[in-house]
């Protein structure tokens, strides 16, 4: 989304889930939303970081695993056909 639509991805950076997962300082989150180049930059290291591995958004590390398994025990419930192991 931050590839391809701005905006939709600047209503994301003050988000809860996002500020579970990402250790971004309000002031800095409040930032990205305002300029335009600075949410343009962290969307091109978001993309890094997602697609590639870099580390480079902070992330709260514990907040990162309850995350994923979330994420996991959703696609393991009961008539879910798309279990993925």
């Amino acid at each position: 989304m931050c590839s391809y639509d701005m905006d939709s991805f600047r209503k994301i950076i003050p988000s809860e889930g996002f500020g579970e997962v990402f250790d971004l300082g309000q002031e800095e989150k409040q930032t990205l939303v305002e300029d335009e180049c600075k949410l343009y930059l962290i969307g091109c290291r978001f993309l890094k970081q997602v697609l590639l591995g870099e580390n480079s958004i902070p992330v709260h590390e514990v907040a990162r695993v309850v995350r994923l398994d979330r994420r996991r025990q959703r696609q393991v419930a009961p008539g879910n056909d798309k279990v993925k192991k």
